[in-house]
């Protein structure tokens, strides 16, 4: 079974809907996947309609880079997590690691289509198969309305929201948008 059959599978019990989008036709053409320099580890390169490319890793170390950036954030219970953008998933990975038990994590990815490209290259199977972790992803996250319904479920006491940085780049004001939204709502 590949990455994408086996993400899928994990993806289909938890949330059938977003499992259907990304069996769906989306146009992944605008993304390249690309060797890093660490062995058997892929990132990838996104070409905006401007013609610029970002890339969505460290080419270096894609996976450290993520770890050094999951050790500033805490998970611990009773709290929550925005995490806007997810790239092929590592940093979200790595975040899932360290969860504690009622920790929620909401993840925000803007394009589908990076979604099913981390789906396809990377085990993300920490990351989906949590009891304490939402993905939302589209032009139009209802990022308000699943703050009211985690507020209701476990009254957070504090919210922590991570914008990644290359998603960041790739859909500027749409994430400030969520992380203005996120940090209104808490």
């Amino acid at each position: 079974m590949n990455f994408l059959e086996q993400n899928l599978a994990i993806m289909e019990t938890r949330d059938p809907e977003l499992a259907a989008l990304m069996r769906s036709d989306l146009d992944c053409s605008h993304i390249e996947v690309l060797q890093s320099q660490q062995p058997g580890v892929p990132t990838a390169r996104v070409t905006l309609p401007s013609g610029e490319q970002i890339l969505l890793h460290n080419i270096e170390d894609p996976i450290g880079s993520a770890a050094r950036s999951a050790e500033k954030h805490e998970m611990k219970g009773g709290n929550a997590s925005i995490l806007l953008g997810f790239g092929l998933g590592y940093l979200a990975r790595e975040l899932a690691k360290k969860v504690e038990k009622k920790h929620a994590i909401i993840i925000c990815e803007l394009d589908p289509a990076v979604l099913k490209t981390a789906l396809r290259h990377v085990d993300l199977s920490a990351v989906l198969d949590s009891d304490y972790i939402k993905i939302l992803t589209g032009s139009e996250i209802p990022l308000q309305d699943w703050i009211h319904k985690l507020s209701t479920q476990c009254m957070t006491a504090q919210v922590d929201v991570i914008l990644y940085g290359p998603s960041a780049r790739l859909e500027h004001q749409e994430y400030e948008r969520l992380s203005e939204v996120a940090r209104k709502e808490h």
